[in-house]
């Protein structure tokens, strides 16, 4: 068994009997090295709720869907944000991120692993977590890998794979804005939930796949592609919503919109190759 899936291996069998969701802790600033003095092992987002910061917005929940189900009790999560996203406040001691936002996994008041950017599905970004802890980084190694990950051109994209990216993509963004459906319209709560659950059921397996092929792709040009692709999807589903759905673009979705949705995840557009990994 590679790395890559012991893993995503531990990352799911952490997440597959979890029964209440992970606490997400909020901290200011200056409370974050009591915090981790406090406990071993802690994952902390650093993020802002400041608009003009490009990857911030969404960046909060993102993080408390990617924690959610996670079981192991050694493994705290927590947050930090600030208002203005450029002016980094004072940690004391404590390593800061280099950007916004970053998930950095400390271990005894030490990084010794990030994941960089807004998590997207929880399997891929527990599994990151796990490998951090698996094998540890000091700042200069971390930095090192950093550097040479700007540095590797995007590794080829079979057919097969692409195809797995995008339903990764698109489950993503499915439960991104099914979850604000659930939170804002208790009414229907349970029956987006239930028809959410059960796609993302079907889709299991290539799902499972889709991580494999996810943590194996962790240079800047393979972020870029993988983006990429995903803003695709976020295109196409836009259409099938305002076009097959007709639904209206708003501002807001409304409880009609989202029941809508969720029962017709079962004839979503069907996916296409492009010629990016052609």
């Amino acid at each position: 068994m590679t790395a890559f899936n012991s893993a995503l291996f531990l990352a799911v069998l952490l997440t597959s009997h979890a029964v209440q969701a992970a606490p997400v802790k909020d901290l200011k600033p200056q409370e974050l090295a009591a915090y981790l003095s406090a406990h071993e092992t802690v994952v902390v987002q650093f993020t802002s709720p400041d608009r003009k910061c490009r990857y911030c917005p969404g960046a909060a929940d993102a993080y408390a869907r990617a924690v959610a189900p996670a079981k192991d009790p050694s493994v705290k999560f927590a947050r930090v944000q600030w208002p203005v996203w450029h002016k980094f406040p004072d940690f004391g001691k404590v390593e800061k991120p280099f950007g916004l936002p970053e998930q950095l996994i400390y271990s005894k008041g030490e990084v010794i692993g990030s994941v960089n950017g807004k998590p997207g599905d929880a399997r891929v970004f527990l599994a990151k977590v796990q490998q951090a802890r698996d094998n540890p980084m000091n700042t200069r190694d971390r930095q090192r890998a950093y550097m040479l990950a700007a540095q590797e051109p995007a590794k080829p994209m079979s057919a097969h794979e692409e195809r797995l990216v995008r339903i990764m993509a698109r489950k993503d963004l499915l439960t991104e804005f099914l979850s604000i459906c659930e939170q804002r319209f208790p009414g229907v709560r349970s029956k987006v939930g239930k028809a959410h659950h059960d796609w993302v059921q079907s889709q299991e397996k290539d799902l499972d796949r889709a991580a494999i092929v996810m943590l194996a792709r962790s240079n800047h040009e393979d972020a870029k592609l993988t983006l990429s692709l995903a803003d695709e999807e976020n295109g196409k589903l836009q259409t099938w919503v305002t076009g097959d759905l007709a639904i209206l673009p708003r501002k807001s979705p409304e409880a009609g919109d989202c029941l809508k949705l969720a029962n017709s995840l079962g004839s979503l557009p069907p996916i296409t190759q492009t010629e990016m990994t052609q």
